[in-house]
């Protein structure tokens, strides 16, 4: 039986066994930049254009309060406008603010008037370079803004977690993943997949879905040097645990194969 794979955008390599996301997340009325981090695995079928990133609302205080919102990173598929936007993104991050329980506005924080990132300012949505503004929701109030934020659908299951999920349909996304917070004080993260016996395994990093990967040291253990470049087990059907150094800015991580002879 074959190891269950998922292919990326742009890469169809059937030795990319597992895939993992990292980005960045903060809730915009409590810091303005976004200094978090979520982390996930990638689903087993990634979409082709558009993508689900789903939520715990659980994981995340933004979305458990009317109101607040959470401001949440995306890593790019190609391109980059590092003068108006974070890098390795080609689109804006996405602003989620909670209008009741279980419903969510979702917009893009791309200003309609030049393109810089929109914040959460109180009640409305502000653009700190021009002075437009928007409702949470993306609908215009004033501003040399003239239209409304680009918004996205949303599906909310209420049987998910203690506090029910959030998915958020992006397109061009390109992938779809369940995203979980990151420690801050954390300055490595873990991967976990499930390996077998007489197969080589290596990680993999790459900043966007547009880049080559890059060959990555990694761990065995939370706490251990970050000197190894290739693992083998010794059982089958084993669930394998490396730790990786967290990359400074948003990308994702691939576990690569090799089959050896046994």
């Amino acid at each position: 039986m074959e190891p269950k794979k998922i292919s990326l955008v742009a890469s169809s390599r059937r030795d990319f066994i597992e895939s993992f996301a990292y980005t960045a997340a903060a809730g915009c009325a409590v810091v303005k930049a976004c200094t978090n981090a979520v982390f996930g695995a990638l689903l087993p079928e990634p979409a082709t254009g558009a993508g689900y990133v789903q939520l715990k609302v659980e994981n995340y205080p933004e979305l458990q309060t009317n109101g607040q919102t959470l401001r949440l990173g995306l890593c790019g598929i190609t391109g980059r406008r590092p003068e108006q936007r974070s890098a390795n993104t080609n689109f804006f991050p996405l602003l989620i603010t909670r209008s009741s329980e279980g419903n969510y506005w979702v917009v893009d924080s791309s200003c309609t008037h030049n393109g810089f990132l929109v914040e959460s300012q109180g009640s409305v949505l502000f653009c700190p370079t021009h002075g437009s503004r928007w409702q949470h929701n993306g609908t215009r109030i004033s501003g040399d803004a003239r239209v409304n934020l680009k918004s996205y659908k949303t599906v909310f299951r209420s049987d998910v977690g203690s506090m029910g999920e959030l998915a958020v349909e992006v397109p061009r996304l390109g992938y779809s993943v369940i995203l979980s917070p990151v420690d801050s004080a954390a300055d490595r993260l873990e991967l976990r997949f499930t390996a077998r016996q007489a197969i080589t395994y290596s990680v993999m990093y790459r900043e966007s879905l547009g880049e080559d990967w890059l060959a990555v040291q990694f761990a065995s253990s939370a706490t251990s040097t970050l000197d190894q470049t290739s693992f083998t087990p010794t059982t089958s059907d084993t669930t394998a645990r490396l730790w990786v150094a967290k990359p400074a800015t948003s990308g994702f991580f691939a576990v690569h194969t090799r089959v050896t002879k046994v």
